[in-house]
């Protein structure tokens, strides 16, 4: 009896990761009883010298700690995790030719790379020199022809992955001198009639790249997931945990055209996804934006396999709006804005 109750359970997930989506066109759906483990993670409220903080993306590189910053005079602060003390910060905010003004981090490539939305330019750095030096030079710097809406990635081959906007494709693949060699993905296919508007704005994302050149696309407005092959073929298509998205309308403002989400329907879902070894891990919300009692942490971390097979929910004592995963050490850190900004440590 016990034998066949085993199976009827193995069985019933097996049903529920195959079953297609009712949205979405080639989409498998999930739920949360597919993951194979769910595990209570506690928080560790980190404290580097009483250091006012304010930030609003996260790394580690090995025992440094660094954040991009919101409001203070230099945009990167560099911390010790080892001593808890404070390195110092870098990068003014400016238009010097050192300076920045919207820097993001690289992920993917072989040194240390910032991205600067605003000025459309990579630097590349010496990543000891980084940490020592309070005013670090770069090494080397690739200024791009097109507007990159977000961060940028480097795949194994160092070309540069990027997402692109007011295209049918999402990501234009670049050269290592900033130039394009072609463009991949398109926004998802639905059972719904959506105009190029509001997929544009229904369809915003944040996605990582794996060490073998996969594309890792989480949806913001719905919980979905996409997986790219190198060459830009669509492998996996992931619906779940709750199969919800969040349709917008198309509006007019004389010549100006936008789109808004319907009222009581928009809600939060995926969010920085991280690569870590052969799995990857990413933020997940489920909160309706119109609620009065809506926040923008989550206090679930989604992983998977490479292929897209849910393995295990992790679930925070405290919400937190973005993470890195410090696999050496099996740490992950995350940042908190509740009752004010701090950083988490989390052992896994």
């Amino acid at each position: 009896m016990k034998v066949y109750f085993i199976l009827i359970l193995v069985m019933s997930g097996f049903l529920s990761c195959n079953k297609q989506s009712d949205i979405y066109n080639k989409a498998i759906v999930f739920n949360q009883d597919d993951f194979v483990k769910k595990t209570q993670l506690k928080g560790n409220i980190l404290t580097f010298e009483n250091t006012v903080m304010k930030p609003i993306r996260i790394e580690v590189f090995d025992s440094i700690l660094m954040t991009i910053n919101s409001g203070e005079e230099k945009h990167i602060s560099l911390f010790n995790l080892n001593t808890k003390t404070k390195i110092g910060d870098r990068i003014v905010i400016g238009n010097g030719p050192e300076d920045m003004l919207q820097p993001s981090f690289v992920k993917g490539g072989k040194s240390f790379q910032l991205y600067d939305i605003a000025k459309k330019t990579l630097f590349e750095y010496d990543i000891y020199e980084f940490i020592s030096n309070s005013q670090p030079q770069s090494i080397r710097k690739t200024k791009f022809k097109q507007q990159i809406i977000d961060g940028i990635a480097r795949d194994k081959n160092e070309n540069i992955i990027a997402p692109i906007f007011r295209s049918s494709n999402i990501f234009c693949l670049l050269n290592n001198d900033g130039q394009e060699i072609s463009r991949f993905a398109t926004y998802p296919e639905t059972k719904m009639s959506f105009t190029d508007v509001e997929k544009r704005d229904m369809f915003q994302f944040t996605y990582a790249i794996t060490p073998n050149g996969k594309t890792i696309v989480c949806y913001s407005w719905t919980d979905l997931i996409d997986i790219y092959s190198k060459e830009g073929k669509l492998l996996h298509r992931l619906h779940g945990p709750e199969q919800f998205f969040s349709p917008f309308k198309e509006t007019h403002r004389g010549k100006i055209v936008l789109s808004r989400p319907e009222k009581g329907k928009q809600r939060d879902a995926y969010y920085n996804p991280v690569i870590v070894g052969d799995r990857f891990y990413v933020l997940f919300n489920g909160n309706l934006v119109d609620d009065e009692n809506y926040t923008n942490r989550s206090n679930q971390i989604f992983v998977f396999s490479l292929e897209g097979k849910p393995l295990e929910s992790l679930v925070l004592d405290q919400g937190i709006i973005t993470f890195t995963v410090d696999l050496k050490n099996r740490k992950i850190y995350g940042i908190s804005d509740e009752p004010e900004f701090h950083i988490v440590e989390y052992e896994y």
